[in-house]
């Protein structure tokens, strides 16, 4: 049977050797294609924007306090430059 932490183990130095292999390959594609790339990136951003305010409008949003931006490291896997963008509000990291 194979055990939990081999498993983080393997996916641990596979994720490694696949990020360092695809971070030259990153550079080049971001050099590459940099205009279309910030422009993408700058629309998503607008979405986000604009549907966190229409949220606020009809009160199903309150003021957003933190934007998270993550790289998706599945995208070492797809071969795609992959982003999640988030909205939060400052009730997000509030403990009980």
């Amino acid at each position: 049977m194979i055990e939990k932490e081999d498993i983080d183990k393997f996916a641990k130095e596979f994720m490694e050797r696949r990020m360092e292999a695809n971070l030259s390959q990153l550079q080049k594609v971001m050099q590459t294609n940099e205009k279309s790339i910030k422009k993408e990136f700058h629309d998503t951003f607008e979405r986000l924007c604009k549907t966190c305010m229409a949220k606020q409008k009809e009160g199903k949003k309150e003021a957003v306090k933190y934007i998270h931006i993550f790289y998706l490291r599945s995208a070492m896997l797809t071969q795609k430059l992959e982003y999640q963008m988030n909205a939060y509000t400052e009730m997000s990291y509030m403990d009980e």
